[in-house]
């Protein structure tokens, strides 16, 4: 009995404690509640009940408060020290070593820690007391960091008065694990020639390593690579991650079974001819002895008998390179009956046995029957067969059939001796081949009579009547190892025919290439020499040339992968390098201060010695020195980090210093755009002074606003955001609330320190004198005021059909079975007629969905034809999708490339999508530090374009848009169900 069947019988005799588990498991549920981080074992019952071993309770809650009134985390820094890291991104084990260091990078000494965590309370910790709970995601001693559990909190290091923040996110231990499995994993075979040998290899090890298990129904790619264990999820996804590791193109597809109806999920890979289908899961069978390749690089007609309602994309062309690949590379695909013969004798002659299995792909015209006259003739008996209905391959054109056949006649032995297996390589050779020298004629040997294992042997070499050579290629070892070198012969008695052999391993010296970045994609390959490639995680190969560093643009979250080519056969490419850049997240709550009048007196608050700045449209950073800069003139400005060896740039934060007159405020006024060191600076900046406001400040009716009445220097603004410039929406899309906010209230709070509000101070003459409650009740106002400005416009879209006539036409599309968690948000935006079938009765959910597409969804929904005729380079007037691109320039929810160009069948991002919804409804993007607030739930929030943070945050916490698996995936590209979703939750 194989493994794996001894494995399902153990199973299904262990389901009744399983399940008694599970129903225990789910009564404690039911009747117990631990607090989150409650300490079991100890007399610490509650997240409230920690006290620090040298801090007050009463100290630590005053540190929080003072920690949670920064505007940003940098804001309490000392100029002269900072934190070596403010992210870390962590596995479960791993550890990192915190510290503070001096501005010459030398380590401070006396560092107090804290933890803070933000769920289900606002508490801080000191390390010792965070340490000690059980269940928490990280230990901290003294600065060292180790990873625990998966989780989120922040850490606070405090050198006197000063404080630093770092935020630690560990990763879940399941994903950790598969990412190293597949890690593994893909290192087996990374060094395999070609990309078609690479699949076939995973092809096999998951094969050999997975058993299907209807236990496993949800663990996926974790049950397959981790347990061993899954159903066709699992199978598929544990590939997909395998060959994305790999740089080979896939994807997983799903679909239904033809046989049984039920849902099931498979692979679709790209090869250097076109597209190919895997289905492991069918591939794997119940007998061990069996590797069935019928689902190993098909076409889209062998996969239609068994599979169906699975979508292929336009461009997706099917290959025909690779097909029956398997079968090739075995040695049993035969083109004619002659060929036919060759590959049976064979199997046959490979063995003394009177029982052996015999495999062999035939075209269609040639009927099975030819098979078994044909092993009869070798044979020259009458012996029994068998068919292997199991791997049986009778789909495509050639056809693949596995016989056991049993009672083959007896053949009288010829006594020889192998007298030697030696290896043909010089001493610092990889070994590509091996001498075998009999003492007698042993006939013509093949490559079936040579059994040597982890190595595709290429073919037989007779040297004479009593020398042979084999020739292999791909070992699967990647060091030098010695293996077991097995002769058999029907009609020969071979002695000594097993001899272990040593195969020699040489390669070319691993590089050692360092990564150094130069911005937040960019980076230089130095000590690099002729010889090497590089990949940058896309499959394509890139030669170098010479000794010069290399210019490069990293992908996101790809590493770099780097190979010295050998020059001759007899030694291997060396291992692969592989560089793996660091993201690097951008910098929080920075601020700008006004410049007044003319003197160029600007400033950009909160930064530290890892950020550089620029104007936006300049073209070198300049790096920060202290905690701000100073001397700045009006315009927009960039900060980030600086690319530090192998950690990449931040993405860049903006702020903009405006010009205030010199006449009506200081030097050291806070102008709407941040900090300031004045307690008690004018509440608007002058942008704001100088515009009519929609709606009047909250003041006593006894003292009217200047401002009312002053003639207005500007004309009220009356468009709305989308119909504005990109240049008029840029500045009215800046957040009110942030602007008029009292910079008192913030400044003084998160310093540490504050100016005691309580007595009036005395203002400008031209400002009326306001007391702390008249400060509190406009501030209020104008919160509430910036509430209602930013409010959501309601789009309301009339039904063209009841819901009941839109569910009748959902189900009489083609591959409504495809469409399945959104279903009801398609229902509804085929009854608003927004979206619909195409004119062969198919949604195609999964289809990424084109700019042109999104065009025409958002014109249907807008319902009127532009008024106007704006030229567009690449959009034909006679295009189903002309009039829509039209609407969408004129009411300002699209835009041009600076060539004029729409770009109609590009593929829309997630992204993309966010900010064209945004516009829609006019929503007004949140700032940043508000921003990564509602995106810091997603682990991928660094990966989101700068110019889309604001509006995807926007939208999430609008509850429009929403991620999968802690991830926002903001890059994506978008399919037509998830474009349903958005507009499902966009529309009324």
């Amino acid at each position: 009995m194989s493994k794996k069947i001894n494995k399902r019988k153990a199973i299904v005799e262990s389901k009744k404690g399983i399940y008694c588990t599970l129903l225990a498991t789910g009564l404690l549920l039911q009747t117990c509640s631990y607090p989150v981080f409650a300490d079991t074992g100890s007399s610490i019952s509650n997240l409230g009940s920690i006290y620090a071993l040298n801090t007050s309770q009463s100290d630590l809650q005053i540190l929080n408060d003072r920690i949670g009134k920064l505007e940003a985390p940098t804001q309490a820094e000392d100029e002269n020290i900072v934190i070596n890291e403010h992210s870390l991104n962590l596995d479960v084990g791993d550890g990192f070593q915190l510290k503070l260091l001096d501005s010459d990078g030398t380590d401070v000494n006396n560092v107090e820690w804290f933890v803070r965590v933000r769920v289900p309370q606002d508490i801080l910790y000191t390390a010792e007391s965070f340490s000690r709970l059980n269940g928490v995601s990280i230990s901290i001693n003294d600065g060292l960091v180790k990873a625990k559990a998966q989780g989120n909190v922040e850490i606070w290091a405090k050198k006197g008065d000063a404080l630093y923040k770092c935020v630690v996110n560990v990763e879940k231990e399941k994903d950790s694990l598969v990412e190293k499995k597949v890690e593994e994993i893909a290192d087996k075979f990374r060094h395999l020639s070609s990309d078609v040998d690479k699949l076939m290899a995973v092809h096999d090890y998951l094969i050999d390593n997975i058993e299907y298990s209807n236990e496993h129904i949800v663990s996926y790619a974790y049950g397959a690579l981790i347990e061993g264990k899954a159903v066709c999820q699992g199978y598929s996804q544990s590939f997909q991650k395998i060959i994305d590791n790999l740089n080979i193109e896939g994807r997983t597809l799903k679909g239904y079974s033809v046989f049984s109806g039920e849902y099931h999920q498979w692979n679709r890979v790209k090869l250097d001819d076109g597209w190919y289908f895997i289905d492991l899961t069918w591939d794997d069978l119940l007998e061990d002895q069996y590797r069935s390749y019928k689902y190993f690089l098909i076409n889209s007609d062998n996969l239609g008998v068994s599979h169906r309602n699975w979508h292929s994309y336009d461009d997706e062309v099917d290959g025909t390179k690779y097909l029956y690949y398997a079968y090739k590379k075995q040695g049993v695909l035969a083109n004619n009956e002659e060929e036919l013969e060759q590959v049976l004798k064979a199997q046959i002659n490979s063995s003394n046995s009177s029982n052996i299995t015999v495999s062999a792909a035939i075209p269609k015209s040639i009927h099975s029957s030819t098979i078994i006259s044909t092993i009869k003739r070798i044979t020259g008996g009458n012996p029994d067969f068998r068919e292997v209905n199991s791997v049986r391959d009778t789909f495509g054109t050639y056809q693949f059939y596995s016989y056991e056949v049993s009672r083959i006649p007896y053949k009288p032995q010829k006594n020889v001796n192998l007298i030697e297996i030696k290896p043909t390589n010089n001493v610092n050779e990889t070994t590509t081949s091996v001498m075998l020298t009999f003492d007698e004629d042993i006939d013509d040997l093949t490559v079936n009579d040579i059994r040597i294992d982890d190595v595709h042997k290429t073919a037989v070499n007779k040297i004479d009547n009593k020398t042979y050579e084999l020739a292999f290629k791909d070992m699967m070892f990647q060091s030098s190892k010695t293996v077991p070198v097995e002769v058999s012969k029907r009609g020969f008695n071979i002695a000594n025919s097993r001899q272990n052999v040593y195969i020699n391993i040489a390669k070319e010296e691993k590089p050692n290439v360092i990564f150094k970045a130069t911005g937040t994609k960019e980076g230089v390959l130095e000590n690099v020499e002729s010889g090497m490639r590089y990949d940058l995680g896309d499959g394509v190969w890139h030669d170098i040339n010479s000794s010069d560093p290399v210019n490069i643009t990293t992908k996101f979250h790809e590493p770099i992968m780097i190979i010295k080519q050998s020059t001759t056969d007899s030694i291997l490419h060396s291992d692969v390098q592989k560089i793996l850049p660091i993201e690097t997240v951008s910098p929080l709550g920075i601020k700008a201060v006004d410049s007044v009048g003319n003197k160029n007196n600007g400033k950009i608050l909160y930064v530290n010695r890892k950020m550089e700045y620029k104007k936006k449209d300049g073209q070198n950073w300049t790096s920060c020195i202290g905690k701000e800069v100073t001397g700045l003139s009006e315009g927009e400005y960039l900060v980030r980090y600086k690319p530090d060896g192998l950690k990449l740039a931040s993405q860049a934060e903006e702020v903009k210093i405006n010009v205030t007159p010199e006449n009506n405020n200081s030097n050291e006024s806070n102008n709407g755009n941040g900090g300031s060191s004045s307690p008690n600076a004018p509440e608007q900046s002058s942008e704001e002074q100088n515009k009519p406001n929609p709606k009047p400040d909250s003041q006593k009716p006894s003292q009217p606003s200047e401002e009312q009445n002053k003639p207005s220097q500007k004309p009220q603004d009356s468009k709305l955001d989308s119909q504005k410039t990109p240049e008029e929406q840029k500045e009215s899309q800046k957040p009110k609330q942030k602007e008029e906010k009292l910079s008192s209230g913030a400044s003084g709070g998160g310093g540490g320190g504050s100016s005691s509000p309580s007595k009036p101070v005395q203002k400008p003459a031209q400002t009326p004198t306001k007391t702390v409650t008249q400060e509190k009740v406009q501030e209020k106002s104008q919160i509430s005021q910036s509430y209602q400005e930013t409010s959501t416009k309601e789009i309301e879209v009339s039904d063209i059909m009841t819901v009941k006539e839109a569910e009748m036409t959902l189900n009489n599309l083609k591959d409504t079975k495809q469409i399945t968690w959104s279903k009801q948000a398609v229902i509804k935006v085929i009854q608003k007629g927004i979206m619909s079938g195409d004119t062969n009765g198919n949604f195609m959910p999964k289809k990424n969905v084109t700019r042109a597409e999104v065009a025409q969804v958002i014109a249907n929904i807008i319902g009127k034809k532009a008024q106007t005729k704006i030229e567009v380079s690449d959009v034909d007037n006679n295009k189903w999708y002309a009039k829509a691109v039209q609407t969408v320039l004129e009411n300002k929810i699209f835009t041009q490339d600076e060539k004029g160009n729409f770009r109609p069948e590009s593929k829309i991002t997630r992204a993309e999508l966010f900010v064209v919804i945004a516009k829609l409804k006019d929503i007004k993007p949140l700032d940043n530090t508000r921003a990564k607030e509602v995106l810091s739930k997603y682990t991928d929030l660094g990966s989101i374009p700068s110019w889309a943070i604001g509006y995807a945050s926007a939208l999430v916490e609008k509850g429009i848009v929403s991620g999968e698996d802690n991830k926002i995936n903001a890059n994506d590209m978008l399919t037509r169900e998830q474009l349903a979703t958005i507009f499902d939750n966009a529309i009324e």
